[in-house]
Formats: structure tokens, C-alpha cells, sequence
């Protein structure tokens, strides 16, 4: 059971570091407000993953945050180049009705978009790599009470 939950709470915290990754590319927003905005929505990325991490008894921790962090990045980094390919289709205008370029210029931060899903999925996967070397516990030990 702890381990269902913890992958539940890997999932959820997944989202949001996900979710922080697209707001990154938004350019309508003043810069100061969209960092805060990216910020307060990591409190519940950590926040999932802590707990995560202590349902799971913190085993193998490197590895499991580096698949968290490096899966958002993966699958923000997929978003975004869907998007990108749904803005530059020939048929974009004639079915949404709306101006092509207005939706352009509301996602066209690419390098702090891009950055932050690159620290990420750097990060995830060195923490995969270094993961490698360690011995996974037993979680036999986390149930134990002194």
C-alpha cells in the first residue's frame, strides 16, 4: 500500500513541476509575477514528492526523484513541441477562428520555457545516474519502530 501511494504522490508532484515548466513559456505576464506564479507552484511539487519520498521510506530517493523531475521535463518538453506544431499548421485559423500570431507571441518565452525544462531534465538525470552506485534499503527497515 505505501508503495501505491507513493506513486500516486510521484504522479501528482510530476504534474506540477510539469505544469511549472509550461508557465515558464508564457510571455503576457510581467516577469516578476510568472516566477512567483512558478514558484508557488512548486511548493506542491516538493511538498508531493517529500511525502512521497517518506511513504516510500526514502528508498532508492535519487532515483525516484531523478524519474520524477526528468519525466515532467520529458513530457512538458513534448507539450510544448505539439504545441508549436498545432500553432504552425495551415489549418489552425481556419478551425480555432483566432489569430495566429496573438498565440504565438502569449507562448514565445523559449528560453526560460526551454530552461527550465533543461535544469530539470539535467537534474533528473544526473541524480539517475548517480543513483547507480547506491544500495537500495529494504523497506522492512522504514516499518521497524525502535
Amino acid at each position: 500500500m505505501r508503495k501505491v501511494i507513493s506513486i500516486i504522490l510521484y504522479v501528482i508532484s510530476g504534474f506540477f513541476f510539469y505544469t511549472v515548466c509550461l508557465i515558464a513559456f508564457l510571455n503576457n505576464l510581467p516577469i516578476l509575477i510568472k516566477y512567483a506564479v512558478m514558484g508557488v507552484l512548486c511548493i506542491p511539487a516538493v511538498i508531493a514528492l517529500g511525502i512521497g519520498l517518506v511513504s516510500g521510506c526514502f528508498g532508492n530517493w535519487k532515483r525516484d526523484i531523478g524519474i520524477v523531475i526528468t519525466s515532467a521535463a520529458g513530457f512538458a518538453l513534448l507539450v510544448a513541441l505539439t504545441m508549436a506544431c498545432i500553432f504552425l499548421s495551415p489549418e489552425f485559423e481556419e478551425f480555432f477562428h483566432y489569430n495566429k500570431a496573438d498565440l504565438i507571441g502569449l507562448y514565445s518565452d523559449y528560453v526560460s520555457g526551454f530552461g527550465s525544462i533543461a535544469i530539470l531534465g539535467t537534474t533528473g538525470i544526473f541524480l539517475i545516474w548517480s543513483s547507480r552506485k547506491n544500495v537500495k534499503r529494504d523497506v522492512s527497515q522504514c516499518l521497524e519502530v525502535p
